[in-house]
């Protein structure tokens, strides 16, 4: 049996696409991926694939992520989990407590380790804004999940690392397959508007500049500036297989992305 430094769990859309871009991005690293009802038919049969990676990345649906995850706690392996886009509080919870079983594990944040960001933070601190909106979004219908709960984590993220929220103030308003979002922290009051769009984007504008993370670029006034090329998924791949877990922090983010969005769940 071969040795993976990383297995993917899921060939649906998104993992057939993450599976692409770490196999052009990470040519060093050793990736193979396996659908999760492949792996699930046949635990026996794919034990050893388990067993010689070094680091899963669950890309399937949040249910299916929880069947693994309890899964996974046998393995002594890095998991890297897709967001937590749970319909039902109680699905939130579990995850929660399989996180904690589980010791190490990540969640996929890839905007978070791209050079878009360290440049939108690095701005941020330099020009203070008291308010700052957010745009996330796209025409595409998700069949399995709201819009909105499918961008909103992209944001939510940035936000915490932003902030490293102790103590903040939240309303959501659902609307037409979007989320108002309004987060008012010690420092910064955020509007995040996430969901079905007429077009693709993902912005923060603040002051006179506009963040483009899909183009990776700013614009400031009528100067538009391109930056650094983007390799947020390779980035945080990378960053993963080296580091450990903090389950302190990932559970404290977890309960403000609860926090921020438990209204909106179905039921």
């Amino acid at each position: 049996m071969q040795f993976y430094d990383v297995l993917i769990i899921g060939k649906g859309t998104w993992g057939t696409k993450l599976n692409e871009i770490l196999q052009r991005d990470c040519p060093t690293l050793n990736i193979t991926s396996i659908s999760a009802r492949e792996l699930l038919s046949d635990i026996n049969r794919n034990y050893l694939l388990l067993e010689n990676s070094s680091l899963v990345w669950i890309a399937t649906t949040p249910e299916v992520q929880l069947k693994l995850l309890k899964l996974l706690n046998n393995f002594q392996i890095k998991v890297i989990l897709e967001k937590p886009s749970f319909l039902t509080k109680t699905q939130f919870e579990e995850l929660i407590l399989q996180i904690n079983n589980k010791k190490e594990v990540f969640m996929s944040e890839p905007w978070k380790y791209s050079s878009t960001w360290q440049f939108t933070k690095q701005l941020i601190k330099e020009k203070k804004p008291t308010n700052i909106k957010v745009r996330r979004g796209s025409e595409l219908v998700r069949n399995n999940i709201p819009s909105w709960l499918d961008w909103c984590f992209h944001d939510l993220s940035l936000i915490y690392d932003l902030n490293s929220v102790n103590s903040l103030e939240s309303d959501l308003i659902i609307k037409n397959s979007c989320a108002e979002i309004n987060i008012c922290t010690n420092e910064h009051q955020l509007d995040l508007v996430c969901g079905l769009m007429p077009r693709k984007i993902a912005t923060w504008e603040f002051n006179d500049v506009i963040i483009d993370f899909n183009a990776s670029s700013y614009s400031q006034g009528n100067k538009r500036n391109v930056l650094e090329m983007n390799m947020p998924l390779a980035n945080q791949l990378t960053f993963c297989l080296k580091a450990e877990s903090n389950i302190q922090e990932l559970e404290a983010k977890l309960m403000f992305y609860y926090k921020v969005i438990e209204k909106g769940f179905l039921y």
